[in-house]
C-alpha cells in the first residue's frame, strides 16, 4: 500500500464509495512541507536506511533523479543534495548496494567497520640473552693507565681521567661537577654526586680516594687563573670559560687511553665507561658486599650490580683446580 505524497494515508480514496468523488488534496499549511516536485514521500525510505538489493526497489532504482527548472529554488534542497551523494546504481548492474552507514561515523570510528587482518603465523620462540659481563682493565692495564695520567696529563685532564676509575663516576656526573660538590680538606674529602634519572637523579655523596683528592686539589688551584673561573660555578672549564662539554671529556680520556694501547683490546674499544666498570669489578672480586657497591655506583637495583659479579674464563678454570684428584 502506497502512502500518499503528505505522509497520511486516505481510506477514502482506497475505499471510495458510489456516487462520492475523491475529496481533494489538503491545502499547504504553514510549518509543512509544501509538496512540490522535490518533495520527497515520507513512506519511501533511503536505500542506506534500510540495507537491501536494489533487485527489491526496482521502481525506486529506475526512476530518474528530478533537477529544478533553471531560476527555481528547490522547496527541499538538503534532500535533494543527499539523493546525489547517496545514487542508486542501474537496475542492469548485478551488485550489492555499498552501505552508507559508514558514513555518518566519525573517521576514527571507520576503522572498527574493515574486516579484520589474517592473523600471521607465530614465529620461533624469542630467546632470553644471557647475561654478559661488562668489559673492564686488568691490573696491568689499570696502572699503566693511571701512571700515565699521572705524569703527562695537566691538572685539569689528570682530575678528569681520575674520576672514573677512583670514584666510578659516569662520564655525565664528571663534567656536572659544581664547586659546592666538592668538600676538600688535608686529610679527607666528599663529592655529592647528581646521578642520572628523574628530577635530577639521585643524590648520593662519596669519599675521596687520596690520589684523586691531590688531583683535584691541584686543579683546584690552577684553575683560578683560568678564564670564567669567577662567574662559573663549574669545576671543569673550557678554555672559552664555559663548562666542559661531553664530548671534550671523552676525548681527553680516550686520548690517554690511545697513548698506552687501551685500544688494542678486540673486545671491545675503549671509553670513560671502561673505567667505571674497572671500579666496579675491583670491588666486587676483593669481596666488597654488593649493596655497598650499587650505593657507590648509584644502581637503583641489585640487578644491574650483580652483572659485575659474573664469573670469567680464568674464573672458571681455576674452579676446577680445586677438585681432589688421585695423583
Amino acid at each position: 500500500m502506497r502512502a500518499h505524497a503528505t505522509g497520511r494515508s486516505s481510506f477514502r480514496q482506497h475505499n471510495p464509495v458510489a456516487g462520492r468523488a475523491a475529496p481533494r488534496p489538503p491545502r499547504h499549511r504553514p510549518g509543512r512541507l509544501h509538496r512540490s516536485a522535490h518533495a520527497r514521500p515520507a513512506g519511501r525510505l533511503h536505500q542506506d536506511q534500510v540495507h537491501l538489493p536494489a533487485a527489491w526497489l526496482p521502481g525506486l532504482a529506475r526512476r530518474p533523479s528530478r533537477r529544478p527548472r533553471p531560476g527555481r529554488r528547490p522547496a527541499h534542497r538538503p534532500h535533494r543534495c543527499h539523493r546525489r551523494r547517496t545514487r542508486l546504481p542501474p537496475a542492469s548492474e548485478e551488485r550489492p548496494p555499498r552501505p552508507q552507514h559508514h558514513r555518518h561515523l566519525p573517521v576514527s570510528h571507520r576503522r572498527l567497520l574493515r574486516p579484520p587482518r589474517p592473523r600471521q603465523a607465530p614465529g620461533p620462540p624469542r630467546t632470553r640473552r644471557a647475561p654478559h659481563r661488562p668489559r673492564a682493565l686488568d691490573a696491568r692495564r689499570t696502572r699503566r693507565y693511571v701512571r700515565h695520567a699521572q705524569l703527562t696529563a695537566s691538572a685539569r685532564d689528570k682530575a678528569i681521567a681520575l674520576l672514573p676509575y677512583y670514584a666510578g663516576l659516569r662520564i655525565s656526573e664528571v663534567i656536572g661537577l659544581d664547586l659546592a660538590d666538592v668538600r676538600l680538606s688535608a686529610r679527607k674529602g666528599e663529592l655529592r654526586i647528581c646521578g642520572k634519572g628523574r628530577d635530577g637523579g639521585k643524590i648520593r655523596l662519596l669519599p675521596v680516594h687520596a690520589d684523586l683528592r691531590q688531583a683535584l686539589t691541584d686543579w683546584l688551584q690552577a684553575r683560578a687563573g683560568w678564564k670564567g673561573a669567577g662567574t662559573h660555578a663549574a669545576v671543569f672549564l673550557n678554555h672559552r670559560g664555559g663548562r666542559l662539554s661531553d664530548r671534550a671529556a671523552r676525548d681527553i680520556i680516550t686520548g690517554l687511553g690511545d697513548a698506552v694501547g687501551l685500544n688494542d683490546d678486540p673486545t671491545g674499544p675503549f671509553s670513560p665507561h671502561v673505567l667505571r666498570h674497572t671500579f666496579a669489578i675491583q670491588l666486587i672480586r676483593d669481596g666488597k658486599d654488593p649493596i655497598l657497591v650499587a650505593e657507590l655506583l648509584g644502581h637503583g637495583s641489585l640487578d644491574t650490580t650483580r652483572r659485575y659479579a659474573l664469573p670469567t674464563e680464568a674464573d672458571k678454570a681455576a674452579a676446577l683446580d680445586a677438585l681432589i684428584t688421585d695423583h
